[in-house]
């Protein structure tokens, strides 16, 4: 929970005690909204081009197969459990 204490904890409690504290958590959070999805795309990106060149697939079949595995490999992360998947996975990559 550390990894994820500042983005999550720390800095929504700083920002309410800012005046327009509302605004700028909304704009803070959507930028994090706006770094995940693009950084999902970029990820999702690497595997596909490397699939197409190694296997010559259609890149709508690859981007299909590469999201839904990864959105099943996720989903570990919504249990109880979940933060201490994340803290794991962080230690290790």
């Amino acid at each position: 929970t550390h990894s994820i204490g500042l983005a999550f904890v720390a800095y929504p409690m700083a920002l309410t005690l800012m005046p327009f504290g509302n605004f700028f958590g909304a704009i803070f959070f959507f930028c994090l909204l706006v770094a995940g999805i693009s950084s999902s795309i970029s990820i999702i990106e690497a595997f596909t081009a490397a699939i197409m060149d190694k296997f010559g697939a259609e890149r709508e079949k690859v981007v299909t197969i590469i999201c839904v595995i990864a959105f099943l490999c996720s989903i570990i992360f919504t249990s109880q459990a979940g933060l201490h998947w994340i803290s794991i996975l962080d230690h290790f990559i």
